[in-house]
C-alpha cells in the first residue's frame, strides 16, 4: 500500500483514542468492545456500557477535583524524558 493509499484509507478514522473510541462507539454501540473472565464465565462490556462507565468514572474524577490538566496524566514520560 502506498503512502497516499494509507492516508487515504484512513480518513474520518480519528487522529486521537478519544475520538477512534467515540467513532467506534456511533458505529458499534452494542458490539462488545471488551470481554473477561469473572469468576470462570466470560462476560462482555459492549461499546454503550463502556461509554457509560467512563463518563460515570470522569464525573467521579470531578468531583474529586481533577481538572482537565493533571500534571501526572500530561507530561511526557520514558527513558528520554529529562
Amino acid at each position: 500500500m502506498f503512502a497516499k493509499d494509507k492516508v487515504n484509507h484512513m480518513k474520518g478514522i480519528g487522529k486521537t483514542l478519544p475520538e477512534m473510541f467515540h467513532r467506534s462507539v456511533e458505529r458499534f454501540p452494542d458490539t462488545p468492545a471488551l470481554m473477561g473472565s469473572v469468576k470462570g464465565k466470560y462476560q462482555s462490556v459492549t461499546y454503550r456500557q463502556m461509554t457509560e462507565k467512563v463518563r460515570s468514572f470522569g464525573k467521579g474524577l470531578i468531583a474529586l477535583g481533577v481538572g482537565r490538566y493533571c500534571p501526572s496524566v500530561r507530561e511526557p514520560t520514558g527513558m528520554g524524558y529529562r
